[in-house]
């Protein structure tokens, strides 16, 4: 069984990797103090609550 990723696979994860300690990790514990999750960040990662 091969358990490497793909090209694709791998630029995903370093995409997501980037977004998330350029976004959320350098706030995580603020925002943790605060139980907050701003809405801003949801909408910068392209999540959709419908």
């Amino acid at each position: 069984m091969d358990f490497h990723l793909t090209e694709e696979q791998q630029s995903l994860r370093d995409r997501v990797k980037d977004l998330a300690l350029t976004h959320i990790a350098p706030y995580a514990a603020s925002w943790d103090e605060q139980e907050i999750f701003p809405a801003e960040t949801i909408a910068t990662l392209g999540v959709s609550w419908a």
